[in-house]
């Protein structure tokens, strides 16, 4: 993302270019993901804003980080 930071403040601006896909990022963020069922396996389902920024594609590799109430999805290498 393209942007500005305040040396003084450390207030962080975004490049109006940008701004309306960090909207529809927080949007889906904010809403989570859905937890589904494929055959024996559960799978979760990631809003497509999310799966466009990261650039995630079928067959990707993912790591999973998990803590005691929360599991981080990490992306890329």
């Amino acid at each position: 993302m393209r942007g500005w930071k305040c040396k003084k403040c450390g207030n962080e601006l975004a490049d109006p270019r940008d701004a309306q896909r960090i909207l529809e990022i927080k949007k889906a963020v904010s809403k989570g993901a859905t937890v589904g069922k494929v055959g024996k396996s559960l799978a979760i389902r990631i809003p497509k804003s999310l799966v466009t920024f990261y650039n995630i594609k079928p067959g990707n590799k993912i790591k999973l980080a998990p803590k005691a109430k929360e599991i981080s999805i990490l992306v890329g290498d």
